[in-house]
């Protein structure tokens, strides 16, 4: 799918305050606390092989916003579902963090086409914005 679609980028922030919350509940749509760790790892390692797909998952380095011994546990999962395709990067300033998204997803446009489609996008996420303000910081 992820090649199909391509290019994909996935971000996921605030994954352990989530997953903390799944501990001894097994009858929730997302699945089990159990079910959360096995996609983690199916969706990370589908990720690392498909071609032109980014998967950024934001992990806390802060004990206080890990919260307490259900988000160790759920940060412990989490790590050792993703850790075996990682490859973590120090934090990136906001113009570094785009030239990496931009150099790992998009290639250079060469034809009309590309600058029409390219443009027309960008006039929609403008009036998406504009029409519903109270939606968007």
């Amino acid at each position: 799918m992820f090649n199909r679609y391509a290019p994909c980028l996935i971000l996921i922030d605030e994954w352990v305050a989530y997953a903390r919350q799944l501990h001894e509940v097994n009858d929730l749509p997302g699945g089990s606390f159990d079910t959360h760790f096995t996609f983690a790892q199916t969706l990370s390692e589908s990720a690392k092989n498909a071609n032109q797909t980014l998967l950024v998952v934001s992990i806390s380095a802060s004990d206080n916003e890990i919260g307490g011994d259900r988000g160790k546990a759920a940060l412990s999962r989490l790590k050792n579902a993703i850790g075996r395709v990682e490859s973590p990067w120090r934090p990136a300033s906001a113009d570094e963090s785009f030239e990496i998204v931009r150099r790992r997803l998009f290639q250079p446009i060469t034809e009309e086409n590309g600058f029409i489609a390219r443009d027309a996008i960008i006039r929609a996420f403008a009036e998406m914005y504009q029409n519903q303000s109270q939606e968007f910081p």
